[in-house]
């Protein structure tokens, strides 16, 4: 990437979001930093931008919360793209079909 953007790493075709848990929290987090793939680098570079802004506002808010008494959630990252982009978080139930012979 010709501009370094925080948090946004390319790693051969890939773009990840890599963002280190401060020392403090890493033990209720129960990480040691966050991390999620964007997608492929070149398919991706323009919504990993947005996608970036709305993963470091999400670890902001993880970052502040111990101090309101507030667990940082396991699923911290995949929660704030399922807020982004809402139809991708809509998950299907699986149809039973029952076959009766008559």
């Amino acid at each position: 990437m010709a501009d370094k953007i925080p948090y946004l790493f390319e790693r051969g075709d890939a773009l990840f979001f890599r963002r280190r848990i401060p020392p403090r929290l890493q033990a209720l987090a129960g990480l040691a930093e966050w991390k999620l793939t964007l997608g492929r680098a070149g398919l991706a570079r323009s919504s990993a931008l947005m996608e970036v802004s709305v993963l470091t506002e999400a670890t902001d808010r993880a970052v502040a919360a111990p101090e309101r008494g507030v667990r940082p959630s396991p699923t911290l990252l995949q929660d704030a793209l399922d807020a982004l982009y809402p139809a991708r978080a809509v998950k299907m139930s699986p149809t039973v079909w029952i076959g009766f012979q008559i």
